[in-house]
């Protein structure tokens, strides 16, 4: 795909969804080059700019990391780097390995979320305290600018009645009925648009622990 018909598709769709053949090599240069196109990318943990995640248990999971709190199964939604002050715009994901029981990644698009009005309102006013280690700072989930989303349960606590509310209401997983899945195989590619799509990874049937994606994140 051409870098002026990817960025077409992910205006208009929040995401473009590749299948490729081919070794592991030309994967990671599709992944470089489709990153490139896109924008800056950011250094991941380790100063890493592709990332290669897999699912863990809590107790051999980064200590800041969903897989902490969750370990191996189902995964509520979030958006990536919500610790930082503004969230990648972009994140590319290559597939190295399905692994033997395969987890989906499940994707909802918060242009077609369906709120009520008063979920809404909490949405723009409800603030959290968002933990990133003496750069930690308050946030709420849509900022005034309403170009992005910001939510992650792992780093993200709520200060009120009402963001305790909220975070119940975007961690049910009723959340899912809204949103679809990408059925990863090898070789696959997703570009998501970080801004737009809450993203959550399915349940790991233990022990499972082969699924491998590699993950650019660009600014």
């Amino acid at each position: 795909m051409k870098p002026d018909e990817l960025t077409t598709a992910l205006d208009h769709h929040g995401f473009v969804a590749m299948s490729r053949s081919g070794h592991k090599r030309d994967l990671i240069k599709d992944i470089q080059s489709i990153s490139n196109a896109l924008g800056t990318a950011v250094p991941g943990r380790g100063g890493k700019l592709i990332e290669h995640l897999q699912p863990h248990d809590k107790s051999d999971a980064y200590p800041t990391s969903l897989s902490r709190i969750f370990g191996k199964s189902e995964q509520p939604f979030h958006v990536d780097h919500s610790h930082r002050p503004v969230p990648c715009r972009f994140l590319v994901f290559g597939c190295a390995s399905k692994g033997a029981k395969p987890a989906p990644t499940w994707l909802l698009d918060t242009q077609n979320f369906e709120t009520d009005a008063r979920t809404k309102e909490l949405l723009q006013t409800s603030v959290f305290a968002v933990k990133n280690g003496r750069m930690s700072f308050y946030s709420t989930v849509i900022p005034r600018s309403q170009i992005y989303w910001r939510w992650d349960p792992g780093c993200m606590y709520p200060t009120s009645k009402d963001a305790k509310t909220l975070a119940q209401f975007l961690t049910n997983p009723k959340a899912k009925a809204q949103a679809f899945s990408i059925d990863w195989k090898k070789n696959d590619i997703l570009v998501l648009d970080n801004w737009r799509y809450l993203h959550a990874r399915g349940a790991c049937q233990l022990p499972e622990n082969s699924r491998t994606l590699m993950r650019v994140s660009i600014q």
